[in-house]
Formats: C-alpha cells, structure tokens, sequence
C-alpha cells in the first residue's frame, strides 16, 4: 500500500513539474477570484455604511411633523420613537418655534435639546459653547449681527401681550404687568434674562434663529404645548 501511494504521489509531483506554466496560470486565476470576491463582499457591507455615515453628517434623515395645532406630544413621539430600531438610532431633536422679541426686534426662538442637537446637526459650527444650563442661549450668526450680540453678552428676551381675562396672571410678576392710560387696557412685558454661550455658524437659515433650552421657551411664553418638528437621526444600513 505504501508503494503504491508512493508512486503516486511521484506521478502528480511529475505531473505539476511537466506542467510548470499550467500550474502557474491556475493559481493566478485563483488568486485573481479570490481578490475580486473580497472586493465585491467590502463594496457590498462597507459602501453601504459608509455613505449611511456621510449622509448623517449633513443632518437628520427623518422629520417628525405634528398632525394638529397643539404640537407633538411626548406620548406621541415616544410612539414614533418606538418603531424605529434602537440599535440604529443615532439620535433626535424635538424644536418648539415661538416669536418675541430682543432689543424691541422681533426674533424667532427656537427651543430646543442642547444635549442631542449635535447628533441629528453635526454640521453645526459654535463660536463659544453650547449651552448647557437654563439662561444660557446660542445665537445664529445673522441674528446675532442683526442684535449686535457677541459670546458673554447678556440679553432680555421680552415676551408682550395684552392680557385678558383667559390668562392666568399668578405666575407673572407684577412689575411686568401695566395699564395703557389712553385704553385702560393692561399688558404685559415678560422678561427673561439671557447670557450668549455661543454663535452658530452654518451657512444656512438656522443662522436667522435664537436657540434657548425647552425650559426656558415655555418660561418666557408662559404656557406649555408640544413640538413643532422633532428631527431623526437614523442608521441605515
């Protein structure tokens, strides 16, 4: 048995050195498929992520809307939340968008979360910082040449309004609250401190809002609703 499977281990040895170029010709064609094989497995799981990636850089891939005049609720985003998978959400931002002024010219705040933006706006450019408390506040880059308004400057939001007899005036100082002589008809001048963190640079037209937290929105508006759009943040794969 022994010389038999000795003869013919010589006969295909014999074989492959006859047969030098053939030999040859085979493994290059082997190596030249297995190249192109692994080449098209990268293309078909890496190009995928990485244009998922790219487009992620420039915003949000999904935009939540309201389907009434109250805004998006929690419960309803938590709903909306729910169907997308968490191992591919990357993050999102609800705004709530009011109008009022600064420096007696009207500005449209936005409120939104300082602690997710940057997930569904990564392309956002801040001069300073981030705000990261109540009172703190991010001025696009129009606004702020509009307001004359720099990092560290300290503003007053004022929020008027005539009040009537729907409006709970319990929580508004009295000091806001005034009498106009020639109507007899009473305002009020909400106010709320404001100290410039940053300035945002995009490019674009968040560039024309002022950016307050959620908190601080429903303090100077004096009421509370739901969102206007709530921005989504998704990996596709």
């Amino acid at each position: 048995m022994n010389t038999k499977r000795r003869m013919f281990i010589r006969q295909i040895a014999a074989s492959l050195v006859r047969r030098r170029s053939r030999m040859i010709v085979a493994l290059l064609a082997i190596i030249v498929g297995a190249t192109i094989l692994s080449g098209l497995v990268l293309i078909y799981y890496d190009v995928p992520r990485q244009m998922s990636s790219q487009f992620r850089s420039y915003g949000a891939n999904v935009i939540f809307t309201p389907d009434g005049e109250e805004g998006i609720t929690e419960e309803n985003l938590e709903k909306g939340i729910a169907y997308i998978p968490a191992a591919e959400l990357e993050g999102y931002t609800p705004y709530r968008y009011e109008n009022s002024q600064i420096h007696n010219l009207p500005v449209t705040f936005a409120g939104i979360d300082f602690g997710t933006v940057l997930k569904t706006s990564p392309y956002w450019l801040v001069e300073g910082e981030l705000p990261s408390s109540d009172g703190e506040v991010l001025v696009g880059a129009k606004m702020a040449e509009s307001l004359g308004l720099k990092t560290g400057d300290t503003v007053s939001a004022i929020n008027s309004f005539q009040i009537t007899d729907d409006i709970d005036t319990s929580d508004i100082p009295s000091y806001e609250i005034y009498t106009d002589p020639g109507t007899d008809e009473v305002f009020c001048d909400h106010e709320l401190e404001l100290t410039v963190a940053g300035i945002l640079d995009t490019g674009g037209s968040e560039e024309e809002y002022v950016y307050v937290t959620l908190d601080d929105l429903s303090y100077l508006m004096l009421s509370e609703r739901g969102y206007d759009i709530v921005e989504v943040s998704v990996a596709s794969s």
